[in-house]
């Protein structure tokens, strides 16, 4: 059965999407870093690897020192702060093609409010009686009485009613 949306909060959903969209940009950033300074050795933002390589070519143990002695210590710093920092939605973020990315539609989702399953049917039967009454000429919809009980129309008005749209 479709679901049939009640809600979608737009301002939440723009404001994590411009969050989500400075992060992707941030890994993305720091993935051309680590590509640039380990010559595409590593192709993904992984600080230890980072660490690692950087070990390996200096033949230092202190990843930080190597950095240094290779002047890539500002590069160093963004790679480590960006592997380290988590952001609260990291789950939707995603690595494809050598990319950092997020699904909209996944996110869009999240900020979306459903109607109950177990609602669609009868919500589907009120739309159906409101087209019908809508369908009614605006003065005969005065007629009906609706209540929590009954809905019922008075029969004597109604007779009047239609004596007046016939004269006219």
């Amino acid at each position: 059965m479709k679901k049939i949306v009640l809600k979608f909060h737009e301002y939440q959903f723009n404001a994590k999407r411009g969050e989500l969209t400075n992060r992707v940009n941030q890994k993305n950033e720091a993935l051309d870093v680590v590509k640039r300074i380990t010559n595409n050795e590593i192709t993904e933002l992984n600080f230890d690897k980072v660490c690692s390589y950087l070990n390996k070519k200096s033949g230092f143990v202190n990843s930080h020192m190597s950095a240094n002695a290779y002047g890539v210590l500002e590069e160093y710093n963004l790679i480590k702060f960006v592997s380290e920092s988590q952001h609260k939605d990291e789950e939707i973020i995603t690595f494809k093609k050598g990319k950092y990315s997020f699904d909209q539609d996944q996110l869009k989702e999240l900020y979306t409010d459903y109607l109950k399953e177990e609602y669609i049917e009868h919500y589907r039967t009120l739309v159906k009686v409101c087209e019908a009454l809508n369908d009614v000429p605006t003065p005969l919809r005065r007629l009906i009485y609706l209540n929590a009980e009954k809905t019922s129309i008075d029969k004597e008005q109604f007779n009047t009613l239609m004596q007046m749209i016939d004269i006219r």
